[in-house]
């Protein structure tokens, strides 16, 4: 993590407590937030898998992206309470966001897709 404290700025989260919402999507432990400088922006804190680097992952994804002029997320480096994970700025504003398994729930029949607890995958 050295290393890439020193490439990329590193966030120190705080935020108001009352802006927390959880996400349920997916499998992974995350929520959204907003800083207490701009609470109308909807950040979403994601913990990575232990051992997996996927935080610092998401961020050089994120940097491809930019150097390639693909449209992208906002992805930070974060640190909240001694835990590394990654920030990503909502960018979906006053529109509703569709999840991929809410859309292929609707068009694929029950014989392709496993309903769990938290999500829907294709098998």
């Amino acid at each position: 993590m050295e290393n890439l404290q020193n490439q990329f700025e590193v966030i120190e989260i705080s935020f108001d407590e009352d802006s927390l919402r959880d996400e349920f999507m997916g499998n992974k432990e995350k929520f959204w937030f907003s800083f207490d400088d701009e609470p109308e922006e909807m950040w979403l804190f994601k913990y990575p898998l232990k051992n997996t680097g996927e935080h610092w992952a998401e961020k050089i994804a994120e940097q491809i992206c930019l150097l390639l002029n693909i449209e992208h997320a906002r992805v930070e480096l974060a640190k909240y309470s001694n835990d590394y994970a990654t920030v990503t700025k909502s960018f979906v504003g006053n529109s509703e966001l569709f999840h991929r398994n809410q859309i292929l729930s609707r068009v694929m029949t029950d014989c392709c897709l496993d309903r769990g607890p938290d999500n829907l995958s294709i098998r």
